[in-house]
């Protein structure tokens, strides 16, 4: 079981499991802070894995040791709340997320300051779960304000700045401010093309936002060039069946659709709708609105019966 053993690394290619009762735990007690380190690694394991339940479970236990070992107000206790309210995110507790979001970003300012590092990240994780609960302008509000601490901390070109940015162009997107969230995207493609290189996941997935964008404002010949590129460098750089991959094909079958190429089009957008539901759920925005293109190519190519049986699949409001 991932929460019960730990992975060692012996001579040459050698590998070994450990049961965790039978070694760290015998050697340092049940409370010592290397035990907290080690229970986090297991839990972000399984945070990965998408074992959302047992991820939740042991990141509480790192914070519940941690409060024990270190106190309430070290430094580790907000990380450890921002830890838990990822995986409540990840699964679709938005109001228990915002919750200890707020509440790691007011620990991180009595214990750090108001302007250290951290009380950005805070206040960018905050921004971005009242996005996803469709509080746009509260989200915008926070997310600005991370950009203007890190862009102060940190100066223009540096990876905090260009993901407050990113994160940032897409909320502007959403909102309808597409010219701010065009600018705002060219500037983070030209920066992580820079930092990271033309073939990094994170350039493509800028590329994929672009020409999301482009398509919002009616020029998919310009966004197929790059979503096309951007899936590329996806399918190139992650494993086969990822959700990243899905949603960029999403996108580009969506473009295709406009420019009338439907045959190109429907197997992107059918396997792209069809791999985000069973990595993301049939709920989720992005499955949702994969789904969504999905039936926009049947009704534009004029198959009446796809959407009709597209349209049943959308899910239904409380």
């Amino acid at each position: 079981q991932d929460d019960d053993f730990w992975v060692g690394n012996g001579f040459s290619d050698q590998c070994y499991l450990v049961r965790n009762a039978d070694f760290k735990t015998r050697i340092y007690g049940e409370s010592h802070p290397e035990i907290s380190t080690d229970m986090y690694h297991v839990a972000t394991v399984l945070q990965m894995k998408g074992n959302l339940d047992s991820a939740e479970q042991m990141f509480r236990r790192v914070l519940a040791m941690d409060r024990q070992v270190r106190g309430d107000e070290h430094p580790y206790i907000a990380p450890d709340i921002n830890n838990i309210a990822h995986v409540l995110s990840e699964k679709g507790d938005l109001k228990g997320s915002e919750a200890l979001h707020r509440e790691a970003l007011a620990l991180n300012r009595k214990v750090l300051g108001d302007e250290h590092p951290e009380v950005a990240t805070s206040m960018s994780n905050l921004g971005v779960v009242l996005n996803k609960q469709g509080r746009y302008a509260e989200a915008e509000l926070w997310l600005r304000k991370a950009l203007e601490l890190r862009r102060k901390l940190y100066g223009e070109k540096h990876p905090h700045v260009v993901t407050s940015l990113s994160i940032l162009a897409s909320l502007l997107s959403n909102t309808g401010k597409q010219e701010e969230s065009l600018e705002l995207y060219r500037n983070v493609l030209a920066l992580r093309k820079e930092l990271l290189g033309d073939r990094h996941v994170q350039t493509a997935n800028t590329m994929i936002g672009l020409g999301g964008v482009l398509m919002k404002i009616g020029r998919p010949d310009s966004a197929e060039a790059e979503l096309r590129a951007g899936l590329g460098i996806l399918i190139e750089k992650l494993p086969a069946g990822h959700w990243e991959i899905a949603n960029a094909k999403s996108h580009l079958g969506g473009c295709l659709s406009a420019l009338r190429c439907y045959a190109e089009a429907e197997p992107l957008l059918v396997g792209g709708y069809e791999e985000l539901k069973a990595k993301k759920g049939k709920s989720d925005r992005l499955t949702v609105d994969a789904l969504r293109r999905v039936i926009g190519n049947y009704q534009t190519s004029g198959k009446k019966q796809k959407v009709e049986l597209y349209t049943a699949m959308l899910p239904r409001g409380p």
